[in-house]
């Protein structure tokens, strides 16, 4: 990905992104027009985790046929941190994030975390941060579009499932058991 060197250069980079990224991160040229790039990266950084959390829940209905609610409830009550997050991407769909996005999501990890923590941060670092989310979240469309057919990163997920059934709770408990939500009394830990 080439440096975003200004403003202009981010908004250019906005809009050649596809519409659905576009749309699911809607707000970001008001919030770029209106406010630091620290709003920006916080924005999208919030619509990024938000974006995580649905690509796993989909997946998991969706390849796995696991009961809706109790995939919900699992994933609500399941505490994330980045490494595990890659495990249980890769556990759930079969697949690693691709390398190229991974990189990405990386730099802008490390610039949101000098952010939040009260570091000084430049607005060339928060630019590129802000253009390597979304440059993360058409790389994971793809990739996931690739594997289960549907893209997490878009405004509507309407028709994600269509008609697919879906185990009984005791099935899809045992199915989250053994992807690592729950402990092995079957209680959600």
């Amino acid at each position: 990905m080439n440096s975003i060197r200004s403003m202009r250069g981010l908004e250019v980079f906005y809009q050649g992104l596809p519409q659905e990224v576009q749309d699911y991160y809607k707000h970001l040229p008001a919030l770029l027009d209106n406010f630091d790039y620290n709003v920006g990266l916080s924005y999208v950084f919030s619509l990024l985790e938000k974006g995580q959390h649905l690509a796993l829940y989909c997946s998991i209905v969706k390849l796995h046929r696991t009961n809706k609610v109790l995939t919900r409830n699992a994933l609500e009550e399941h505490h994330f941190i980045r490494r595990s997050y890659q495990e249980m991407y890769k556990r759930i769909l079969g697949k690693s994030i691709p390398a190229d996005a991974q990189d990405l999501f990386n730099k802008a990890s490390k610039v949101r975390d000098k952010l939040m923590h009260g570091k000084d941060v430049s607005d060339h670092e928060l630019r590129n941060a802000i253009a390597q989310v979304l440059s993360y979240s058409d790389k994971i469309n793809e990739h996931i579009y690739s594997i289960a057919a549907f893209r997490p990163y878009t405004p509507s997920l309407q028709g994600v499932f269509g008609r697919l059934g879906t185990l009984d709770k005791k099935a899809s408990r045992w199915m989250l058991i053994g992807m690592g939500f729950f402990n092995n009394s079957g209680q959600e830990s």
